[in-house]
């Protein structure tokens, strides 16, 4: 198994990197230099670059879907109202568990993103994942009954993890403000609120119930760092009866990055682009058994001809049988199915009466009827037709009032309508309309 190299690169001088080389047994010393540096470290190993957490937005929604596919395209819209940019200008992450409830997502600027990624191909370094800082602390502090906050420190903010997929980053300078808020102090672990049994993001977002404070000592700057920020979470827990557990870590915050790494249990931002880094070495792959390829897709392909001729046979055969049994209707006397399309064409001539004559052309009442009729639901026609310039349909419906809204549809479309005799069957009511030319012509 290849070693994993984590690199995480300072956003105010990107030049400088610090970056380790752990695998799940042992994890070398943390080491500080440039990118050029690690050209030859990073052969043959996994790159995990760190993503400070105050440029990813980490939110949860809800989409009545598992498949992956449909996620990836639904997550923008889901959450388009929280984003100050276009979705098309951020790249959507989803965490590796999902299901019917809720759903982990980690937001990112796509020119962010490509900026650091193009600074570690500047030095021919692939990233294979990216990992926003909060997804490496340790879960396995967290126990199912305490709602808890796994807290680090660096120089200048706090990392807080308060769910597996879930946490933030804040300035120290914050701390006090983030609880004095109206946000957190309705959530406060009264004995009522702990009843309610809330979901799993309103459970990390409320108040904790225990903190636990993670400090990392290397130098005497660390310690100082730690000291001091282990006083303002005390202070916090003082304030709103919260529990403050302090573990200490003999490494550096990075060393223990590397050491709480679970691919599960975090969210890689290029999951999508190592999934077509992926798809492009499998169609390289396939080259290899380009013979075996092409004689299958020729195999497939006469088959699938074969289908497909099967399939036109038996179609043809059913529309030849269709219009053998509406010429049979037509022509109820014929024995033989010969000359079927001129015959047919001579019927319907002979039915469309003269021109010459007032009343309206068969063609046009159908037209001006058929759009009636079709918005009749369930009507189903059994016989039609025409004679004396009218058009008589014997049909089927299955509510009677539906006989009264044929009528006055195709009066309203001008035409005149008498009605015949409507009767009750087992299967809905049958009905007679004869339709004749429009209102108002001679």
């Amino acid at each position: 198994m290849r070693d994993n190299l984590f690199i995480l690169i300072n956003d105010s001088d990107p030049t400088a990197v610090d970056s380790i080389v752990a695998n799940k047994a042992r994890h070398k010393t943390p080491h500080h230099g440039s990118l050029e540096d690690l050209q030859k470290t990073a052969s043959n190993k996994r790159v995990i670059l760190i993503i400070d957490s105050f440029n990813v937005l980490l939110s949860t929604t809800t989409i009545p879907t598992r498949n992956k596919q449909r996620l990836t395209k639904a997550v923008p819209f889901a959450l388009e109202e929280f984003l100050i940019s276009d979705p098309e200008d951020q790249v959507f992450a989803l965490a590796p568990h999902y299901s019917n409830t809720e759903q982990s997502v980690a937001v990112i600027e796509r020119s962010y993103l490509n900026q650091q990624l193009a600074l570690l191909k500047k030095y021919n370094i692939n990233a294979e994942m990216v990992v926003p800082d909060i997804f490496l602390l340790p879960t396995d502090l967290q126990t199912a009954e305490l709602n808890s906050w796994i807290v680090a420190t660096d120089s200048h903010k706090f990392i807080i993890r308060s769910g597996k997929f879930s946490g933030f980053s804040i300035d120290k300078n914050n701390l006090q403000t983030l609880f004095a808020s109206r946000h957190f102090s309705q959530g406060k672990n009264t004995e009522s609120n702990q009843k309610q049994e809330p979901n799993k993001e309103q459970k990390h977002n409320q108040t904790p119930q225990q903190i636990i404070f993670i400090q990392t000592a290397t130098n005497t700057d660390s310690t100082d760092h730690n000291k001091q920020a282990l006083t303002q979470w005390g202070v916090i827990s003082r304030q709103h009866d919260i529990k403050l557990v302090a573990k200490n870590f003999s490494g550096d915050l990075l060393s223990l990055y590397a050491r709480s790494f679970s691919e599960k249990d975090c969210i890689n931002l290029t999951q999508n682009v190592a999934k077509n880094q992926q798809r492009h070495n499998n169609q390289i792959k396939q080259w290899k058994f380009a013979g075996v390829a092409a004689a299958l897709l020729l195999l497939m392909f006469a088959v699938f001809s074969g289908i497909e001729y099967q399939a036109m046979s038996s179609e043809s055969s059913r529309l030849k049988a269709e219009s053998r049994k509406i010429f049979k209707q037509v022509f109820p006397n014929a024995r033989r199915f010969v000359k079927m399309r001129l015959r047919m064409r001579s019927a319907l001539s002979q039915i469309g009466g003269n021109p010459k004559q007032s009343s309206m052309l068969f063609m046009e009442i159908l037209g001006l009827s058929g759009n009636t009729i079709r918005q009749i639901k369930s009507f189903q026609l059994s016989t039609v037709n025409f004679r004396n310039g009218k058009l008589n349909i014997h049909f089927m419906v299955d509510q009677a009032n539906k006989i009264d809204l044929l009528e006055k549809g195709l009066t309203s479309s001008g035409l005149v309508v008498s009605r015949g005799a409507s009767n009750k069957t087992s299967q809905g009511y049958t009905g007679v309309l004869s339709i004749s030319g429009a209102r108002g012509k001679p």
